[in-house]
């Protein structure tokens, strides 16, 4: 009896990683780089679209949270506030589409703080990048919403 519940055990712990694997969520990262017309702080129509199309991906997953970070540059006047402007237009439009205010978390980053990085990776004035992560729920809708490995963490299944 002991050694048949000592098989029956270990046959059972060599199928555990594959079940676990077939329902644990997979973590997502996925965001997009929006820009505005010089002055503005509201996106465009054409930027509007782009934000919602994120929608179906962001409706997929059991989002964590959005990280929205305007970014300006620290020698211009006035930049910072415009910045936070910016950020809070994308989390009012993100709630306008249905995204839970509770989830939408606002900053703004002086450009000059920032001077490590790359030219080719350093965010431009003005721009404000948007950014959620949360865990896949639904993967058939994540696979389609993901495709070519756009998003960080489907892939590393």
């Amino acid at each position: 009896m002991k050694r048949s519940l000592l098989g029956v055990i270990a046959f059972l712990a060599m199928l555990l990683p594959t079940y676990v694997r077939a329902w644990v969520p997979t973590p997502i990262v996925n965001g997009e780089v929006i820009s505005f017309d010089e002055g503005s702080s509201i996106p465009s129509d054409a930027e509007r679209i782009r934000i919602a199309s994120h929608l179906p991906l962001i409706n997929a997953i059991y989002l964590d949270v959005i990280v929205v970070v305007a970014y300006y540059d620290l020698n211009s006047e006035g930049q910072s506030a415009m910045a936070l402007a910016r950020a809070e237009s994308i989390k009012q439009f993100l709630m306008e589409i249905g995204v839970p205010s509770t989830r939408v978390y606002t900053e703004t980053k002086a450009l000059k703080s920032i001077k490590s990085l790359a030219p080719s990776t350093r965010p431009k004035p003005g721009s404000v990048e948007f950014e959620y992560a949360g865990q896949c729920i639904n993967r058939t809708v994540c696979e389609q919403e993901c495709p070519g490995g756009k998003c960080k963490g489907l892939d590393q299944r």
